[in-house]
């Protein structure tokens, strides 16, 4: 499975994601008024959100 990590203008940065980990994710967490911390990346289960985030999972390539 690979999975993004990272978008710019220069176009995106992936992983291979390692054994066991299924799971590409995307979170976002609220930093202040629209500002948000985001972070992608491999997991084996679907990570969960705090009260000032989201968490978006898939289990497709990129």
């Amino acid at each position: 499975l690979t999975c993004v990590t990272g978008k710019s203008i220069g176009g995106i940065s992936t992983e291979e994601c390692a054994a066991g980990q299924k799971r590409c994710n995307k979170k976002w967490t609220k930093m202040g008024p629209k500002l948000y911390d985001v972070s992608r990346g491999c997991a084996a289960t679907c990570p969960t959100a705090d009260e000032y985030g989201c968490v978006k999972c898939c289990n497709t390539d990129k």
